[in-house]
């Protein structure tokens, strides 16, 4: 039922403009560095802290579409996968929108192994929840293939 929701709210998103509004000025910056903080902690092998940016319930959405929920959960999925592979995330954000406290950010980011080859490039909207004085991330859609 999550996934569905998840889903919707996507293609809601995408299909009806004036739902949202392009993000400009103080929070765009403050969406893009959050972005670049995941990066900074993907690459520092700080999987914990990047289950710490999401919500309690915040769904994960990658393109094999085994979702996983909790940002506990989550952080156990990026320790699995990645602790003690050395590889490096490039990541940044194209498009921020959305209106008040709820906002989303289309991005890509790829993935290298050690000797700088590519493992794999991925296109992402991340759903950023405003709680107190923080962004953190609700949803993350992941979808891969090649760069356009």
């Amino acid at each position: 039922m999550a996934r569905f929701k998840l889903v919707i709210f996507v293609i809601l998103i995408s299909k009806v403009p004036f739902l949202c509004d392009a993000v400009k000025g103080k929070r765009m910056k403050e969406i893009e560095e959050r972005v670049n903080q995941f990066g900074e902690l993907f690459n520092a092998g700080k999987f914990k802290e990047i289950g710490e940016m999401h919500t309690e319930d915040a769904i994960y959405l990658p393109n094999d579409g085994n979702i996983t929920i909790g940002k506990a959960a989550i952080a156990e999925f990026y320790d699995n996968g990645f602790s003690g592979k050395n590889i490096r995330l490039d990541i940044y954000t194209n498009k921020v929108f959305g209106r008040g406290s709820f906002l989303a950010a289309f991005g890509e980011c790829d993935i290298y192994y050690p000797n700088g080859s590519l493992i794999i490039h991925i296109r992402f909207i991340a759903n950023f929840k405003r709680i107190g004085e923080e962004w953190m991330i609700a949803g993350n859609v992941e979808n891969t293939g090649p760069r356009e």
